[in-house]
């Protein structure tokens, strides 16, 4: 697998954000449209719960893609003007597995800056190790970065 750039996972992410809550309203308009066939299979009640569900559901999304519509959009410039954090930093964990039992590949690091010891997570591609410093570069919102280089220890300095 190719790794993307920083532009084209910042595009995926906003389309993404953007058909999530078409794609989820689909079930609701099924239960609208067939509701005879549904309330002759399900009984009324069980219909009402269902329409109910669905619709929270569809608001929970609706919510949620609005907010990350609107981190990205704050990028927008950045992107396209390639204008890009750039930070040297140490990794010193990782933001916790949604699905770890599935072998999901944790790409959010948390890195601790050099310069300012401030605790940043970033989403990237790249396989990082726990204790190794990079260089990254990544969107001030949105968080979507890169690593631009590994930084080897210096082996002659004494820790």
């Amino acid at each position: 697998m190719s790794k993307s750039s920083i532009e084209e996972r910042h595009k995926s992410r906003l389309i993404g954000a953007i058909i999530m809550p078409l794609l989820l309203s689909a079930p609701e308009i099924i239960f609208i449209v067939d509701r005879q066939e549904v309330i002759d299979e399900w009984g009324f009640t069980w219909w009402i719960v269902g329409v109910v569900a669905f619709f929270i559901l569809f608001v929970a999304i609706c919510v949620s893609s609005i907010k990350k519509i609107m981190v990205l959009l704050k990028d927008r410039k950045a992107v396209k003007q390639k204008e890009f954090v750039t930070i040297v930093g140490k990794v010193v964990g990782f933001k916790e597995n949604i699905l770890p039992d599935v072998g999901q590949v944790n790409n959010i690091p948390i890195i601790l800056t050099n310069d300012t010891n401030e605790k940043i997570e970033l989403h990237i591609e790249e396989n990082v190790k726990i204790g190794e410093t990079y260089k990254f570069q990544f969107l001030e919102n949105s968080k979507i970065g890169e690593v631009v280089e590994h930084i080897e220890a210096n082996p002659n300095i004494n820790s």
